[in-house]
């Protein structure tokens, strides 16, 4: 077998086979994304998976990133949006974030871009191997999260997944001859949403989660 064949079998198992972290979020995503888009929504890094097919009723939308995709609506860097300010009515940044090397420059970016009232959807991984695409910079807190979007009213955090999803993640994702043991994953594909998240709050520590999930809101002037 060639390296090309190679390459395209390995990458159709993952596809095949997300990990737990995947699984999970796409759930998450899932429930809150139908609710929360509409409009004008800009994706912010569609390249490999914008998830439009759980949007509600939207008549336009943008996606940004480095490289050309299918999901690709304009080409530029996330730090420095070429799109005037209250220009969208929802802004969707999956699993982005952490490959940002200014990742406050971004997300001020996107305060400036989301329209008053207007709604932001994110996530972000926290024990999750090192992927880089091009590069992975840095791991959020809940806290550090917090922080990061101080700007937003009515921030809500969601840490999904736990000690069971991320050592099985941290194992499937070691070796390619590991990929077909995320069978396993299917199990989360059977637990309902809302037993696989947590909303972050005095009572929540999140302290061993695979990721977290974000909403906000641009506050009304």
């Amino acid at each position: 077998m060639n390296d090309k064949a190679h390459h395209k079998i390995v990458a159709f198992a993952k596809k095949a086979l997300p990990t737990a972290h995947k699984v999970i979020l796409e759930k998450l995503l899932a429930k809150h994304l139908p609710k929360l888009t509409k409009n004008r929504v800009l994706v912010v890094g569609a390249g490999h998976e914008s998830y439009e097919r759980f949007y509600g009723a939207t008549s336009f939308v943008v996606g940004i990133d480095l490289s050309h995709s299918k999901k690709t609506s304009v080409l530029c860097d996330a730090h420095v949006l070429p799109f005037k300010s209250n220009s969208f009515d929802t802004v969707v940044c999956t699993e982005v974030l952490e490959h940002c090397i200014c990742p406050k420059t971004v997300v001020n970016e996107i305060h400036r871009v989301v329209c008053d009232g207007g709604t932001v959807v994110a996530s972000t991984p926290f024990l999750f191997h090192v992927h880089a695409d091009p590069n992975d910079y840095q791991r959020f807190t809940a806290a550090g999260l917090q922080a990061l979007f101080a700007g937003f009213a009515n921030l809500r955090i969601w840490v999904f997944g736990g000690r069971v999803s991320v050592i099985g993640d941290l194992i499937t994702t070691y070796g390619k001859s590991l990929i077909p043991l995320r069978l396993i994953n299917v199990i989360f594909r059977l637990i309902p949403a809302d037993w696989l998240a947590s909303e972050v709050d005095g009572s929540t520590r999140g302290d061993a989660g695979s990721g977290y999930l974000i909403t906000a809101q641009k506050q009304t002037v």
